[in-house]
């Protein structure tokens, strides 16, 4: 879970016990300021969303930051606020940008492959408050306001 007020990561067991956790205040890579959204990939890897230093950062299941990939481990920046994100079977991250109030999917070389919402004219996609992808692939989103919404994405080969 990601642990906002002392900006870093932290792993617990199912009995609730702190178990391990990972990074610290700061800006360079592997540190965080204000980390909220954080995802699973069925390869292991923990994607945070390092809302203070609008970012998205790529750890291994273990918290080490995975600088061999071509982006040094940071998935994207000028993320706007991301709180909800979801990754679905093919390593595509969802990431709903509270701020500007789209959806975007990211590919796993950090390719922005769409956006939903404002930018597309389709209206915003205000106060989303949850991301989710169903293993066949349907996303549904949640605000705010109490609604729940399933999005059909049309994605590129």
């Amino acid at each position: 879970m990601t642990n906002t007020d002392e900006n870093r990561i932290e792993v617990y067991d199912l009995n609730g016990t702190l178990i391990d956790q990972f990074g610290q205040s700061g800006n360079d890579p592997g540190e965080f300021h204000r980390p909220y959204g954080i995802a699973i990939g069925q390869d292991g890897n923990v994607y945070v969303a390092d809302n203070g230093n609008g970012r998205i950062q790529v750890f291994d299941k273990f918290g080490n930051l995975q600088t061999s990939r071509d982006d040094g481990g940071v998935l994207l920046t000028n993320a706007g606020e991301i709180y909800y994100m979801d990754v679905d079977a093919a390593g595509r991250l969802y990431a709903a940008d509270y701020r500007h109030g789209k959806l975007l999917v990211i590919a796993p070389d950090g390719t922005v492959l769409t956006e939903i919402g404002e930018i597309d004219g389709l209206g915003s996609l205000a106060l989303v408050s949850g991301v989710a992808v169903a293993p066949d692939g349907s996303v549904y989103l949640t605000n705010e306001d109490n609604w729940l919404a399933k999005v059909q994405i049309a994605l590129p080969e």
